[in-house]
């Protein structure tokens, strides 16, 4: 989504673990999504873990890094993405202090129906060798994600949520100044929380087109690109997850809306 301004801007795309974050960010980035330089935690890990000086506690390290690398980032004023569970203190004091230091603060949130979902998707990608999170931390992060979310889009200029369903990351609303300004009608149960306390604008049709959605929103276009890129992908486990997800994808049915999507009845570090 282009910015309507020339400050530097800081996106932040959170979620619950295993909801879909790094997948959303390389699709977006297929699409032509500008956002800079790409801080993650997970990638931080990785580079940390294959280097000759390991540190013990991967996780501790790789999240001093990504605070280190944010700082740096911020000092300079330039824009850059950083991927989180949204589950810190840190992270929404720094979500502060770049909006005071003069950037666009813009959140991207990506949720899935529930902690179940999420574990099973850890689970399986690191059946095929990538990075593995403890059922407890899973446990902890699950509500408090969902819990910083709503505090997050109030501090944040937009924020843009993200159900990551059958059919894909869908745009089910979105936040600007700290009002909704587009809501899809039909609501997954997790945007209840998500989006808890939030007002709604008076001015906007809810139910109206949202203004900017970031990547492409139909099935048939996520998936042509979401092909293409596993094409370009480094042979590996993430390449093979990643090509699993868009058979299992192609093959399952073209839903008009997700399963997991149900009418919200109000409206008809760490990683």
């Amino acid at each position: 989504m282009p910015d309507n301004d020339n400050r530097p801007t800081f996106t932040v795309i959170a979620g619950p673990n295993g909801a879909g974050k790094s997948t959303f960010y390389d699709l977006a980035k297929e699409a032509g999504f500008e956002s800079g330089p790409f801080i993650n935690p997970d990638v931080i890990a990785r580079e940390l873990a294959a280097s000759k000086s390991s540190p013990q506690n991967l996780d501790f390290a790789a999240g001093r890094e990504a605070i280190r690398q944010t700082r740096d980032k911020l000092d300079r004023g330039e824009s850059f993405t950083r991927e989180t569970t949204l589950t810190s203190k840190e992270i929404l004091r720094t979500m502060r202090d770049a909006k005071d230091a003069g950037f666009n603060v813009r959140m991207i949130y990506v949720g899935v129906n529930s902690l179940a979902e999420t574990k099973d998707r850890v689970e399986g990608r690191a059946a095929r060798g990538g990075h593995d999170i403890p059922e407890e931390a899973q446990d902890r992060r699950y509500d408090r994600s969902m819990e910083n979310a709503p505090i997050a889009a109030k501090i944040a200029d937009e924020a843009h949520y993200y159900h990551n369903g059958q059919n894909g990351h869908q745009l089910v609303a979105e936040v600007r100044q700290g009002e909704i300004t587009y809501e899809r009608e039909a609501q997954p149960q997790w945007t209840d929380k998500a989006l808890a306390g939030l007002e709604r604008s008076r001015a906007a049709d809810l139910k109206s087109e949202p203004e900017s959605p970031l990547p492409p929103r139909s099935r048939a276009e996520w998936l042509d690109r979401a092909e293409k890129l596993t094409e370009e992908m480094t042979p590996g486990p993430a390449q093979a997850e990643a090509r699993e997800l868009v058979t299992q994808m192609r093959d399952g049915p073209d839903l008009s809306q997700d399963t997991g999507a149900q009418p919200n009845q109000d409206f008809d570090r760490e990683r």
